[in-house]
Formats: structure tokens, sequence, C-alpha cells
């Protein structure tokens, strides 16, 4: 009966059921058929290219847009990874090959790429119980850049190892620093660093979302036991996003501000000695946003003024957007007296 389905699977119009069939078919009878089972898995493997993805809810994705093949690609690699390695093996290097599949329409909390979602998703499952593949997995994520759920892994991973743990990260550090990031891929950093399973993002409108990890939240903070990564990775984020002004002149460009202003949300770094930066030690005591916010717009405070009021207001949390505006009448008045 088993085989049946198996062979039938293929020529069903529903592919999504088809790669379930396959994938479950072969889970059942690896033991007994191994032949004939990877070959139905590696099937299952080739249609989920097949699959169509489904629309997504309008008010979820903002956050999230699951993706079917994702899902699927996931069901077929733990079914490999159960039974044979080198095939589960031969799955990744296939998808690693793959051109990186740009996520449409992507929400404050997915992954960059259909590929670093899998390969992260793929190391959640295996932390585990195999935290050396999922360090392996997890760096393989890196090439499309940091990635949403590449927080969790960390977090994970330094529960069974502190040692991979810190590799994972200095790895995504030197990749953080050798391209032209997103201010979302240093929030994840920062989310790992100072508030575990906490991660702050915008919507296309520009208001302020948070994904909260329950399990994770109560995590202490790894910038108790790592401060020299911690302010290492400040000084990075300095040199990366708050030498250069931001461009307020397009929507894009005014949620990219948004999402730089909200890095420098975190009141440890007064904490890590980073009076060495080449900012005043004065602007080190400004509350909140107070030292990110004042380098990034001082350069531009005198021609883009009413653009940088309009984007203080638009954030949302009060105390950010008091902030904000003072910061914005202080270097108004300093510039124009």
């Amino acid at each position: 009966m088993v085989e049946q389905v198996a062979s039938e699977a293929p020529l069903w119009d529903d592919k999504k059921s088809a790669v379930e069939a396959l994938a479950g078919a072969a889970d059942l009878l690896w033991d007994q058929s191994q032949g004939p089972a990877a070959k139905w898995l590696t099937k299952a493997w080739d249609l989920i290219d097949q699959v169509s993805e489904s629309q997504p809810n309008e008010w979820t994705k903002q956050f999230f847009n699951p993706s079917q093949r994702s899902d699927l690609r996931g069901t077929v690699l733990r079914v490999a990874h159960v039974h044979d390695a080198k095939l589960a093996d031969r799955f990744i290097n296939q998808l690693e090959k793959k051109e990186p599949e740009e996520k449409k329409d992507r929400g404050a909390f997915d992954d960059r790429t259909a590929r670093s979602e899998q390969f992260l998703k793929l190391a959640q499952q295996a932390v585990d119980t195999n935290p050396e593949l999922a360090f392996s997995l997890a760096q393989r994520s890196l090439v499309d850049g940091l990635s949403f759920t590449l927080q969790n892994v960390l977090t994970r991973l330094r529960k069974k190892s502190v040692e991979l743990s810190n590799r994972l990260f200095d790895l995504a550090m030197a990749r953080l620093g050798s391209s032209a990031p997103e201010p979302s891929e240093a929030e994840v950093l920062a989310a790992y660093l100072f508030r575990p399973g906490t991660i702050f993002s915008t919507n296309p409108a520009g208001v302020v979302i948070v994904s909260v990890n329950p399990v994770q939240k109560n995590e202490p903070p790894v910038v108790e036991t790592e401060p020299r990564r911690a302010r290492d990775f400040l000084v990075l984020v300095y040199q990366t996003f708050f030498t250069q002004p931001p461009s307020l002149e397009t929507p894009e460009g005014l949620q990219r501000a948004q999402k730089v202003l909200m890095i420098g949300n975190d009141m440890s770094a007064p904490k890590l000695g980073l009076n060495g930066l080449p900012i005043s030690e004065a602007l080190l005591d400004l509350p909140r946003i107070g030292f990110s916010f004042r380098i990034s717009v001082e350069p531009i405070i005198t021609d883009e003024f009413v653009n940088i009021v309009n984007l203080a207001d638009s954030l949302t949390a009060k105390e950010v957007r008091g902030v904000a505006r003072l910061e914005i009448a202080k270097l108004y008045l300093q510039k124009n007296k």
C-alpha cells in the first residue's frame, strides 16, 4: 500500500501533498527498502519547486511571510538526516548552490532569503542534538547576510557550546562589516547581546513593532559575559551606520533612518567604556536614542530640518519621540545661533 502511494504521488495535481506523501513513505519503509525510499525522497525534493506559495495574510505579512516550499524542504531534510546523512548533505549542497531566492514582500521578521531561511530552520532542528551541525548550517546562512532567525540559533547554541556560539557571532560580525548591511542585520546581533528573545523593527508605515520569544526572553544578556564582543559590535555599528548622514529624500530612506535609530536604543554603550569612540563623552550621557540620533542628523540638521522633525514625529514610543525632538531642537539652535 505504501509503495503504491509513493508511485502515484508524483502524478498528483496537489504537489504539496505529493511531497509530503513521498517523504512519509520514505520514512516508513527506509529500513526495509532503502533504495526505493531514497528515490522517493529525492523525487520529493525535486517536486518542491513545483509547489505554489499561498497568498500571505494581509495583517500578518508585516511580521512574517511563511513559505510552504521552505516548510517542505525542512520535512524532506529531516527524513534525510535521520536515515542518510550523505543524501541530506547532497540536498543541502544543492540548496547552497541555488541562487538566493529573495523573499517577496518580506516581513520585518522574515529571514533574508529562502536559502538562508532553510539553513537556519535546519540549524534550529539540529542544535540540541548536534551543535556542530547547527553551527555549520548557520554559518552557511551568512552568505546571504544576517537573518532574523540567527538570533534564536545563537542563543540556543550558547546553551550547548559557548565556544561555538562565539565563533558564529564572530563570523556574523565579519559578514556585517564586509558588506553594506541593512540596519535590521545589526539589530539581530544587538538583540542577541542585549535582550535575548526580543527584537525590534519597523513596518512599512514606520510603526515600531516587536517580536518576543517567550522561551528566551528571560535569558541573561550575553553582554554580561562577553563585554569585549559587545564593545566591538557597537564600534562596528557606529562605523557602519553613523559616520554617514542618512538620506531622507525617499520613503525607503526614511524607513532605513528609523531602523538605524533603533540600533542605538540600548543603554549598555556607556557601561562598556565607549568614550574611546570618536564622539564626545557628553553624547554618551544622552538617554535612549540620544547618542546615535545626534550623530546621524547633525550634518544635515539645517538643510533637512522639516524632514528630520517629521521623522521624529513618526516614532511611536512617546519617550523616544520626546528625546528625538529635544535633540533636534538643541542641534538646530546650536547651528543657527
